[in-house]
């Protein structure tokens, strides 16, 4: 997994989540949403990963918007715990989009979308799509309303279990389809809850662009 790293005065407190502050970076890249420096900012506005081409967005997702930061390597990190496993689970789903809620009101683009989609469930024998019951509290929050036409092409390796960004990639190239068409021509907001690699971001906006939606923006949690 990616390790966002806070960066002294770059973080404002936009929310609580059990008790913790959540902190989103002041300055972060222009195409994926990760945390880059002041630094950074000034000179490229991109990441390093962006950079080098290993977060590579493509024609079809405009940008990542991310509210906050993954922190894998602090055990008593309340948000990087539930995300990695409660919120899979089922739980904490008014907190969490409450946290998305955020970015939609305050990054360009998202609070004029027509649609908020969920990617396609994480895998075969899951229970429930988690991403799916934030959406619905987004949704009632927000008045945008939620649509689910994601599913997976083939059943793919889970994301979480690989490590290395560019396998990432390739494991996900191309296997998500949409089931829907769009005659309207939508501005479309997939959400999700960690954007590593933005493979998932990716094609599940390629899949709702081939399926009609006019622009595509990705909102990740963290």
């Amino acid at each position: 997994m990616a390790k966002y790293r806070p960066i002294e005065e770059n973080v404002e407190v936009v929310t609580e989540f059990q008790g913790q502050k959540v902190l989103h970076p002041v300055y972060q890249c222009e195409k994926c949403g990760h945390s880059i420096s002041p630094e950074f900012d000034d000179v490229t506005g991109i990441c390093g990963m962006c950079y080098d081409g290993m977060n590579e967005l493509g024609e079809y997702i405009e940008c990542v918007y991310t509210v906050s930061i993954y922190c894998n390597e602090f055990s008593n990190h309340e948000l990087t715990n539930a995300i990695g496993g409660e919120v899979k689970k089922g739980e904490y789903a008014e907190e969490m989009a409450r946290i998305l809620n955020w970015g939609i009101e305050n990054f360009d683009n998202l609070g004029g979308s027509d649609f908020i989609v969920p990617p396609p469930r994480g895998s075969d024998d899951a229970s429930i799509n988690h991403m799916k019951e934030i959406g619905e509290v987004i949704a009632s929050d927000t008045g945008i309303s939620l649509q689910d036409p994601l599913r997976k092409e083939t059943d793919y390796e889970s994301q979480k279990n690989i490590d290395d960004a560019l396998q990432r990639i390739d494991n996900i190239e191309d296997n998500i389809k949409c089931v829907q068409d769009f005659d309207s021509q939508p501005v479309i907001t997939v959400i999700d809850d960690i954007a590593t690699s933005t493979g998932t971001l990716k094609y599940s906006a390629k899949a709702l662009k081939n399926s009609g939606a006019k622009r595509v923006f990705g909102l990740a949690i963290s």
